[in-house]
């Protein structure tokens, strides 16, 4: 039986059943590095709101309905984008539930009474109003009329579903020619190489060998099975490929685990030429501001021991240990501190995701 208390972290591992299911993370434990702590952000409208809100008697939580909630997400469809979608599962509707008046001061959506949303009021003391929803304000789907969606922030309202405004659906392009819709633009096997907003046609996916746009903003995209793997030659350049498993072949750093959010493996490009599990120590190399080569979910590229400050486009470094919060740090092409962490002060901080802290 699901508890209030652990809202957030049930949250996260529901997301993380669906990731690994889906071949966004190679495992638990590489999502759980990428996740667990935005899951755990303190911050308004956030799981963490939600939990508080309990605590104090203005929401309550239905333990039945977040069992149903979470296992519904878990085995959501794989060709969704679970953190950002506002098609909620029906049963985490019914999780939390409220009957604060519009006007009341509120720090989640949880506390208001049906038909209304908590709407910011101050980040300086972390207060919202219950406000109702409307054209202008929704938070779902279903808080907008037939025809239309709700064009939504994620991880927003309940650490579920998004804050936006409601717009025209129109329906994507099943062909190539056919116009871009939206919220989704193309069938699958096409893109829209207008980017996110709909004014042009449908083209179809390219194949391997292909140049491709790994941003996924703009086209070509790649046909299904294939990865954009972007080049090692610190370039924009990116190409349509198969992305390559642990133990697999490899031409490129960016192959290995291509698929993955986060991965732990890469591409020995000097020996074996497969994919090896990424190291915690000894030299490593910067592409584009990303390290291709130490462990992500253990260490980070220090571009500095060489006593140069890499250029982002390529430099070398040495693998170390990723810095607790509170320890000194120097910041160079990559981040050297922990996961919602940066180098700010010449100290290791929580990133400023937040703020405000609801009570």
């Amino acid at each position: 039986m699901e508890a209030a208390a652990t809202w957030a972290t049930d949250l996260n591992v529901a997301y993380c059943t669906w990731a690994v299911r889906c071949g966004r993370f190679a495992d638990a434990a590489a999502c759980n590095a990428h996740t667990a702590a935005e899951f755990a952000i303190v911050n308004f409208n956030a799981p963490s709101a939600a939990i508080t809100a309990v605590s104090r008697g203005t929401a309550r939580f239905d333990s039945v309905q977040a069992t149903s909630c979470l296992t519904a997400l878990a085995h959501s469809a794989c060709d969704s984008e679970l953190l950002s979608t506002v098609r909620i599962p029906p049963p985490c509707s019914g999780v939390f539930s409220g009957s604060l008046s519009d006007g009341s001061d509120c720090i989640d959506d949880v506390e208001c009474a049906d038909g209304s949303m908590c709407v910011i009021a101050s980040t300086a003391t972390c207060k919202g109003v219950c406000t109702p929803v409307s054209r202008f304000a929704c938070r779902t789907n279903d808080d907008c009329p037939a025809q239309q969606y709700c064009a939504a922030v994620p991880l927003q309202g309940s650490g579920l579903w998004g804050s936006g405004v409601c717009d025209d659906s129109v329906a994507p392009g099943a062909s190539e020619g056919a116009p871009c819709g939206t919220p989704v633009q193309c069938a699958p096997g096409f893109y829209c190489p207008g980017g996110p907003a709909p004014g042009g046609g449908c083209e179809a996916d390219v194949g391997a060998g292909a140049d491709c746009d790994e941003t996924g903003r703009v086209g070509p995209d790649c046909s299904p099975g294939l990865a954009c793997v972007v080049s090692d030659d610190g370039t924009t350049a990116a190409t349509c490929m198969p992305p390559a498993k642990l133990g697999e072949p490899c031409t490129s750093l960016f192959q290995c685990g291509a698929e993955y959010e986060l991965n732990d493996i890469t591409c020995d490009e000097t020996g074996t030429h497969t994919c090896v599990h990424r190291p915690s120590s000894g030299p490593c190399k910067i592409v584009n501001w990303t390290d291709t080569t130490c462990d992500p979910l253990t260490s980070y590229c220090d571009s500095m021991s060489s006593g140069t400050l890499g250029s982002g486009n390529t430099s070398a470094g040495t693998c170390k240990p990723l810095l607790a919060r509170g320890a000194a740090c120097v910041l160079g092409a990559i981040n050297p501190c922990g996961p919602l962490e940066e180098c700010r002060g010449a100290v290791c901080t929580p990133s400023p995701v937040g703020a405000c802290t609801p009570e």
